[in-house]
């Protein structure tokens, strides 16, 4: 049982880092901008993490978004690393590197698979710790 709240927490983590942005933007306008500054601070310095969640889907809520913080968000620059026509004679298919962008400090489930020509890899930031998403080779 913990380790599944502990895994809602990261995916929930994870939605909230992807959409920062757009989250503050809408709790800026209905005044509700410090649920989202507490949970960065809970995040950042090991706070009560869940807490802070439960308050920010409440402010979300408050604000106009039904789904709060257990919405399915579309996150930006999903990529598809499938590549199409032959292989070159003599060669097999080719085998393409893929790279992740995950969470810097590990706090949250956060991932992102950039596609072949996919460039936007290059601003991507967590929006928790403010750093750029560390990268791993799979």
């Amino acid at each position: 049982m913990r380790d599944e709240l502990a895994d809602g927490v990261a995916t929930t983590l994870a939605r909230v880092c992807a959409n920062a942005e757009e989250i503050r933007d809408l709790l800026e306008l209905a005044g509700q901008v410090s649920a989202l500054d507490r949970l960065v601070v809970a995040v950042r310095e090991g706070g009560e993490v869940a807490k802070r969640l439960d308050e920010l889907d409440l402010a979300l809520r408050r604000a106009g978004d039904a789904a709060g913080t257990t919405g399915d968000f579309t996150p930006r620059g999903t990529g598809s690393t499938r590549y199409g026509g032959a292989p070159p004679t003599g060669f097999g298919p080719p085998r393409a590197v893929e790279i992740v962008f995950l969470c810097p400090r590990r706090s949250c489930s956060r991932e992102w698979r950039p596609g072949p020509d996919d460039e936007s890899h290059i601003r991507l930031r967590c929006g928790l710790h403010d750093e750029p998403l560390r990268w791993e080779r799979l």
